[in-house]
């Protein structure tokens, strides 16, 4: 029951929430990658990275002078489709999508 406590809070704040959308989204993403997206501080981004990587929402890895993130291989398809279905109809995270698009190579 812990576990699913601390995932559930993991997600109760809206930049966690933009950056596992993102992640969900695409394959990998660099800090730099969420930074210029989300138009947030580098420290920022990275402080809610930790908390979604504490609660293994997401898992890191090295390549190069960067460390990229991804959604966590231990995460259900059934739970990233619900929380896709959620999160879909927002504005902000369609708007985020969309930044992506245009700043990510295709």
């Amino acid at each position: 029951m812990e576990a699913l406590v601390k995932l559930f809070k993991s997600l109760g704040e809206q930049t966690r929430i933009r950056i596992f959308y993102l992640l969900v989204n695409y394959p990998a993403l660099s800090v730099g990658d969420l930074e210029r997206i989300l138009n947030v501080s580098q420290t920022n981004v990275s402080r809610h990275l930790a908390v979604l990587k504490n609660s293994n929402l997401v898992i890191n890895r090295k390549s190069g002078n960067y460390v990229i993130y991804q959604v966590s291989h231990e995460i259900s398809q059934n739970f990233i489709l619900e929380f896709c279905k959620m999160a879909e109809e927002h504005i902000q995270l369609k708007s985020d999508l969309k930044i992506a698009r245009e700043y990510l190579p295709t």
